[in-house]
C-alpha cells in the first residue's frame, strides 16, 4: 500500500488481548522471583521488591485461581512524527521507537501495569504477550 494512502486515512492503530483475572476470593500476594522478573524484562534488583498476586484456587473459581477476564490494549496515535516516519517507509522497529516517544505504550507495558495492581498474574502476562527479549 502506498504510504501516501496510509497517511491520508490512518488516524490510529489499536490492538487488544484478554487476560484472565486473579480470583479475588483466593488471591495471595508474593514477591516476584528473579526468574519471573527475567521473563518480564525487569532487572533483578527491582524484581525482588515487586509484589504480585496469584490465585490459590477455591470453589468460586473452580480451583483455577482465575475469575473473569479483562482487556489490555495498545493504541498508537498517528501523530505528525509517526506520519513522517510512515511516509519515509521507516523500519517497523524505528517506527515503534518513534511512536513510543509520542506516548505509545505496548501490550506488554499495559499488562505489567495491571500485574502490579494484582489484577492478573505473571503467567497470564507471559502467555498473552510472550517472553521478554
Amino acid at each position: 500500500v502506498p504510504s501516501f494512502l496510509i497517511n491520508t486515512t490512518l488516524i490510529g492503530v489499536i490492538a487488544q488481548r484478554l487476560v484472565r483475572k486473579v480470583c479475588p476470593h483466593c488471591a495471595e500476594w508474593y514477591h516476584l522471583s528473579e526468574d519471573e522478573g527475567a521473563l518480564l524484562g525487569i532487572p533483578r534488583e527491582k524484581a525482588k521488591t515487586i509484589r504480585v498476586s496469584v490465585g490459590a484456587g477455591c470453589p468460586p473459581c473452580r480451583g483455577t485461581g482465575y475469575l473473569g477476564r479483562t482487556a489490555i490494549f495498545e493504541i498508537m496515535e498517528v501523530t505528525d512524527k509517526v506520519r513522517d516516519a510512515i511516509e519515509e517507509r521507516t523500519t517497523p522497529t524505528k517506527l515503534k521507537q518513534i511512536a513510543q516517544t509520542e506516548g505509545f505504550t505496548t501490550l506488554r507495558e499495559n499488562a505489567i501495569k495491571i500485574l502490579l495492581k494484582g489484577i492478573t498474574t505473571v503467567d497470564e502476562v507471559v502467555r498473552v504477550t510472550g517472553v521478554s527479549a
